[in-house]
């Protein structure tokens, strides 16, 4: 399995607790008390954990969504097309780029909007 998620799960959450602290509304401190479990039984240790955090990542991703429902923000589109991008979910990072980058327009955010429109074609 993919070895990214560790990683990228600290990432996520620095970078969503970063953008909480910004947001004005109460579902931040929602979103950052809630926890997951999983209790999931499977034989493989490293299988259970990496299913039990992309699980995880896609929760997030969903609570950040509701988010931006009613306050889009650049920043919360990125997170959530970085998300979508280490979870192989190529579609899905193409549709929050182009969110992120229709309220910012940054350079940074086209380069990251256009490799994830090369790797879904691809």
């Amino acid at each position: 399995m993919n070895k990214r998620y560790p990683i990228f799960f600290t990432v996520l959450i620095s970078l969503t607790f970063s953008f909480c602290i910004h947001a004005e509304e109460t579902p931040c401190d929602k979103f950052m008390s809630t926890t997951t479990t999983n209790t999931q039984k499977n034989n493989d240790p490293d299988i259970a954990k990496n299913t039990a955090e992309k699980e995880e990542v896609e929760a997030q991703i969903l609570r950040i969504r509701k988010l931006l429902e009613t306050e889009p923000k650049a920043k919360g589109w990125v997170i959530i097309g970085d998300a979508s991008m280490s979870l192989e979910k190529y579609n899905d990072a193409v549709l929050a780029y182009q969110e992120a980058y229709i309220l910012d327009g940054s350079p940074e955010i086209r380069k990251k909007l256009k490799r994830a429109i090369y790797l879904d074609n691809h």
